[in-house]
């Protein structure tokens, strides 16, 4: 809602949400709200890095094993690397078991990273909130002067950004979306 309402970077909006935190004691909350959204975005940016790390070490690994298969000869994965085949290891891993299980991550994939922060409804809610270089309501999003604890909103963000851009590579510059 705050988004449409603010489409376009309506300035009696700004002033009217500005207003209401200005004279309003009881927005802690909101403000601790947007924190915590910001916070889980960035939890939700490292699983989705450490679950796309363990596909290519997957995948690093059935390349491996196809690579030194000779024609023939069924190669296993025990404790990491490939040896032949000859035992009833219950740790031990088949090409055909490492195409299943890398196929049962990309099916669950979608269901696993499911977005609870919204991080990208709430940045642009952000940046509506300061279209037109409202100054007043930049500085606001920074310090709180009327709250009992100020949440900078604007280095929460900073960081944010820069968790993303830390481990960004050609490579998987497909998770930051």
């Amino acid at each position: 809602v705050g988004i449409l309402l603010l489409h376009g970077g309506s300035r009696k909006v700004q002033d009217t949400i500005y207003g209401h935190w200005e004279f309003d004691k009881g927005n802690e909350m909101f403000f601790i709200e947007i924190r915590s959204r910001i916070r889980k975005a960035m939890m939700e940016v490292k699983e989705r890095q450490d679950w796309h790390a363990r596909m290519d070490a997957l995948r690093q690994q059935k390349h491996m094993l196809r690579s030194q298969q000779p024609s023939g000869v069924d190669l296993m994965v025990q404790g990491g690397g490939p040896s032949q085949s000859g035992g009833d290891d219950a740790d031990v891993t088949t090409d055909h078991d490492l195409d299943q299980l890398i196929s049962n991550f990309d099916e669950n994939a979608d269901r696993q990273f499911e977005e609870q922060a919204y991080i990208a409804m709430l940045l642009r809610f952000l940046q509506l909130l300061c279209e037109g270089h409202n100054l007043r309501m930049q500085n606001y999003l920074r310090s709180q002067v009327n709250n009992v604890k100020s949440y900078d909103l604007i280095t929460e963000t900073a960081a944010f950004l820069e968790s993303l851009e830390r481990e960004i590579d050609k490579n998987n510059i497909h998770i930051a979306n």
